[in-house]
């Protein structure tokens, strides 16, 4: 009996390490970034959204798609005249062009990405995860992610240290599991993103002003 007993225990220890590696440790290595150039500052200015990348909300004026798939769009409004910059983002029924939900973020600092039936965003490491058929928060039980927004390092998990640049990260490995019982292990995600008034491109790594 004891046998079986610590069998089981090695057993469900090397499972806990396993899934400490697999979901905490592991993902701090899957980082990528980008250096945020020099003619991204903070300085004010006009929010001048790119024509590409130009969505037209209702009543609302012009704002930037940040994120987007066949039906949702997510797109931002960004007040560059006033530091530190407040952004609103809106999610948009595509279909219709009508607004689903609204959020207020006091900087320009957000990433975001569809990931099937979830919004994924984040207002620099604060992230959300919202059903976009509803604009309703998701409700998690457990959430893990390596996503680490604007920081001073590419390396952030190393070193802490500052290189005197500003990098965005442009990717993150997101785990969950919902009250629902559902688990989405390990995802990699790609986001659209703004920080320092410019928008990045985390599929091309393109860089463009926003003012």
């Amino acid at each position: 009996m004891r046998l079986v007993v610590r069998a089981v225990a090695l057993i469900l220890a090397i499972a806990v390490v396993l899934c400490v590696l697999l979901y905490l440790v592991i993902p701090q290595f899957e980082r990528t970034s980008v250096q945020m150039p020099e003619s991204c500052n903070t300085a004010p200015g006009t929010f001048k959204p790119p024509p590409d990348r130009t969505y037209l909300l209702p009543q609302i004026g012009n704002g930037v798609r940040v994120a987007a798939n066949d039906q949702f769009a997510l797109v931002a409004v960004i007040d560059y005249a006033h530091p530190p910059f407040p952004s609103t983002v809106f999610l948009v029924n595509r279909t219709d062009n009508q607004i689903i939900q609204r959020i207020d973020f006091p900087n320009d600092v957000i990433a975001a990405a569809f990931d099937a039936n979830t919004l994924v965003l984040y207002n620099d490491k604060l992230g959300y995860l919202i059903d976009p058929r509803t604009g309703q928060l998701e409700n998690n039980i457990l959430l893990m992610d390596n996503y680490g927004g604007l920081s001073e390092s590419d390396r952030p998990i190393i070193s802490r240290a500052s290189t005197g640049h500003w990098y965005f990260e442009t990717t993150a490995v997101l785990s969950s599991w919902n009250v629902d019982g559902t688990f989405k292990p390990r995802h990699h995600l790609t986001f659209g993103g703004i920080a320092l008034g410019c928008f990045i491109d985390g599929a091309t790594n393109q860089i463009i002003a926003l003012k």
